[in-house]
């Protein structure tokens, strides 16, 4: 499950000059979303035309850090990547001390609607009852649209 944890910005920005290079190293999550054309690394998915919202929140976990509890839940987490309309899906480990938060959580929807249909989606609803509300110590949540 940890390749789960990569997120598009890194993997797009990495070149590979040959197929086999890709398949001999990254696992079979990653060549399932993701495919080698020439030098650049492309998304196995429709190009994202528009950017409607991006969803963030930033949160500081009750589990101790690198503990196999934070694994178990960064893991579970990367699957709301997988709920539809969720794109550019990326989790980020904070570096500043300026902030007591240690993780993001970014992704971006193309219409309003996607952002709704993603709060309500069963999976999001069991993962903030079964996991959010019961192991985030503390969080704050901002959501986004551009300004042109």
């Amino acid at each position: 499950m940890a390749c789960c944890l990569f997120n598009y910005v890194t993997l797009k920005t990495l070149l590979y000059q040959s197929e086999k290079l890709w398949n001999d190293h990254f696992p079979q999550c990653l060549r399932a979303q993701f495919q080698v054309s020439g030098s650049v690394l492309h998304k196995q998915t429709a190009t994202m035309t528009q950017r409607a919202i991006e969803h963030t929140v930033t949160f500081r976990l009750q589990h101790a850090p690198k503990s196999p509890e934070e694994t178990d839940f960064l893991n579970a987490a990367a699957k709301l990547a997988e709920i539809p309309g969720v794109q550019d899906f990326q989790i980020r480990r904070q570096t500043s001390p300026k902030n007591s938060h240690t993780f993001g959580i970014s992704m971006w929807f193309a219409t309003p609607q996607e952002f709704v249909d993603y709060s309500e989606h069963p999976a999001h609803v069991e993962f903030v009852q079964n996991r959010w509300l019961k192991e985030v110590a503390d969080f704050q949540e901002a959501d986004f649209e551009p300004l042109s």
